[in-house]
């Protein structure tokens, strides 16, 4: 928990929860500003620390609501997108085209057109990929600068040209032969959620192992090498029996030393691309309980949102919080929360110690800011609110709440 929580005042960030959830009928999520610099400043702190040559970019499928993402723009963050809607967004909130990193398994032709025309960085990922920006650049008459997905044994992935078993070398001598193409970097995204250094280590050493093989043998003059994200944040993922999480530190430590040892002039820009780790702990969601059962030390709870729209639960342990009017009332259930869509599996939280909580108290949901948003659909209901407290703790709406008329704007009746 990285806000202040006044359970007797009822306020987060000074901010009383009853001014962010009167004019509303679901649930409320909220956007802490404070927290997001804090985390983009301490990671960016740290590659300046030990890497100078770096850049860090927001990954936009992690959560893209736009005032976040321009949040993090105004605070000197690329754009990470991995499709065609995110590099219009991107575009939309104010990022230049050379300040975005296109990525993703599928960009069509006018999208890879339009990027490669505008300077932005496109990571290629497939032959196929390849084939179609040969024939892009071949139509625009002009070189294009691209860098190619890498993929390891240490981390098996279907995006990508393998390393191991030759497939990214011979990608490479192919693109050597096409004078209208010029490497110019190296992407390898390591996982999600890894909670060990040891595998970014690891691949920080292949892929900058391999950024010299290439170099040497194919006359590149490579510029990046591109991490990715993965670094991780929130509760515990199911199955977990311990979440001792390194710092981020440790991460950026591991990395830019192998890449130091290997190219001491740091003449390779690092690119980290974290989603996770800047947004998951500055977003919270306040449902309001509407019917409350209680049995011997047992309760069980139902809060205006659902499953639909928190469905990392299905993952991780959540963490939450009770927030109740009557602070007389100290006694604490074993609680289970559920939704309130018509799904059985509608449980957001199997059991918690919590204080007794009535109809019109809140329960509040913390780190919800990774994929939550993102992933939410409409089910039953319509997606919250997304409110911002700003750093002069003032409120801002960055994104209305749905209404029935929202669910059928497209649709032809």
């Amino acid at each position: 928990m990285n806000m202040k929580v006044n359970v007797k005042k009822g306020t987060i960030d000074e901010i009383k929860i009853s001014r962010l959830n009167l004019t509303v009928k679901g649930a409320v999520i909220v956007v802490l500003e404070k927290q997001l610099e804090k985390k983009f400043i301490e990671l960016k702190s740290v590659l300046d620390q030990y890497y100078q040559n770096n850049e860090v970019a927001y990954s936009f499928k992690t959560n893209n609501v736009p005032g976040i993402c321009l949040t993090l723009k105004n605070l000197g963050a690329k754009a990470e997108v991995v499709s065609g809607f995110e590099y219009y967004l991107a575009k939309k909130i104010g990022f230049k085209s050379n300040e975005i990193i296109f990525n993703g398994p599928y960009k069509s032709d006018p999208e890879l057109e339009k990027a490669l025309r505008g300077g932005s960085l496109v990571n290629i990922n497939d032959s196929g990929e390849l084939k179609r920006v040969q024939q892009i650049a071949k139509k625009l008459k002009k070189t294009v600068f691209v860098g190619i997905r890498l993929n390891s044994r240490d981390w098996p992935s279907h995006f990508g040209f393998n390393i191991e078993n030759k497939e990214a070398l011979r990608v490479c001598r192919e693109i050597s032969k096409d004078n209208r193409i010029e490497l110019k970097g190296l992407h390898m995204h390591v996982g999600f959620n890894v909670d060990t250094t040891d595998l970014y280590k690891n691949l920080a050493i292949k892929i900058s192992d391999f950024a010299l093989k290439i170099n040497e043998r194919f006359n590149f003059e490579l510029t990046y090498l591109d991490m990715g994200g993965g670094f991780p944040a929130g509760g515990k993922p199911y199955g977990k029996k311990s979440w001792r999480l390194p710092a981020i530190e440790d991460y950026v430590r591991v990395i830019t030393d192998e890449v130091k040892i290997r190219f001491p002039e740091m003449n390779l820009k690092i690119i980290l691309e974290p989603g996770r780790f800047l947004v998951d702990e500055a977003v919270i969601l306040i449902a309001s309980v509407i019917e409350s059962k209680k049995k011997l030390r047992h309760q069980y709870l139902f809060v205006n949102t659902t499953l639909n729209q928190l469905p990392l639960v299905k993952y991780r342990e959540q963490e939450v919080m009770g927030v109740r009017r009557d602070l007389r009332r100290k006694r604490k259930f074993f609680t289970k929360i559920y939704g309130v869509s018509c799904r059985e599996d509608d449980v957001l939280v199997s059991k918690v110690r919590l204080p007794g909580l009535d109809a019109g108290d809140n329960v509040i949901f913390f780190n919800i800011g990774a994929y939550n948003i993102a992933w939410a659909s409409q089910f039953c209901y319509p997606r919250p609110v997304v409110l911002m407290i700003d750093k002069n703790n003032k409120i801002k709406t960055l994104r209305r709440e749905e209404n029935y008329n929202d669910f059928i704007i497209r649709d032809v009746i």
